[in-house]
């Protein structure tokens, strides 16, 4: 364990603090998600937009410019890949995506 010297919360406070001589104790958690479920590639500049417990992941380029609509699914955390919608049949980076209630 390191000790620390002097450490002053606040330069304008009277009542200063030190440390001096004082023994840390940080604990430090982690944990390694290991599954082996279909993913989206890796990619920037898509659109991200959030329903409910939903994320849907639009386009983005990585090594092509992606037509893609991924979902996340923040219950299970399970990606599906929407396929087979005519209207995305161009790729697209750099845009923004809403929801719209009809």
């Amino acid at each position: 364990m390191n000790k620390i010297r002097k450490i002053y919360y606040d330069e304008e406070d009277e009542n200063k603090e030190s440390t001096e001589n004082q023994l840390f104790n940080i604990k430090l958690f982690y944990y390694k998600v290991l599954d082996e479920q279909w993913r989206p590639q890796t990619r920037e500049f898509p659109s991200l937009t959030l329903v409910n417990t939903y994320l849907y992941l639009y386009g983005g380029r990585g090594n092509e410019i992606f037509n893609q609509l991924c979902v996340l699914d923040f219950q299970t955390w399970q990606w599906t890949n929407i396929q087979n919608i005519p209207q995305l049949s161009e790729g697209r980076y750099g845009h923004t995506a809403n929801t719209f209630i009809n």
